[in-house]
């Protein structure tokens, strides 16, 4: 969904964007963990003084994802809050602000659903668990702790 900047008035203007799920998939292709991304759903406030633009709100997105620790196949709802300043793209090249929370548009239109995939890529845990408390699997037999010992008895490989 793209939004002209005129568009936004200064008090503000609200938005449901529904994310197509395979931009996220492509986004993140290598994490092998993640085997399917069903919603990406966001509700956000745009706000503009000038041609600065702040963006903000939360993003729900629901994944099926193996646990990194135990390997079961899991199905949640991940949120995230976004926050961010949009600033228009300096005309001249050079240095420009390197803050995760400080982005450029083109002084015409923003693409909210680059910036929410883009977001949640940076967002996104490193290590996805089913349960912080997860046990993980002996490396011995590959038994599930969370289900209980292990067959060989030795849990101190979990």
């Amino acid at each position: 969904m793209k939004v002209t900047i005129q568009s936004i008035p200064p008090s503000g203007r609200s938005v449901e964007v529904v994310v197509d799920p395979g931009l996220l998939r492509t986004r993140l292709a290598d994490r092998l963990d993640i085997e399917r991304f069903a919603a990406c759903r966001a509700e956000l406030t745009a706000e503009r003084i000038d041609q600065t633009v702040v963006v903000r709100g939360e993003i729900a997105v629901d994944v099926l994802f193996d646990c990194s620790r135990c390997a079961e196949a899991v199905e949640a709802t991940l949120r995230f809050l976004l926050h961010m300043v949009l600033l228009p793209r300096p005309s001249r090249p050079g240095p420009v602000e390197d803050d995760v929370d400080t982005g450029y548009h083109n002084g015409r239109q923003i693409d909210l659903d680059r910036l929410i995939v883009d977001h949640v890529a940076l967002a996104m845990p490193d290590v996805l668990l089913c349960d912080p408390s997860c046990r993980g699997l002996c490396l011995t037999c590959g038994a599930n702790f969370n289900e209980g010992p292990c067959r060989c008895g030795d849990e101190r490989k979990g």
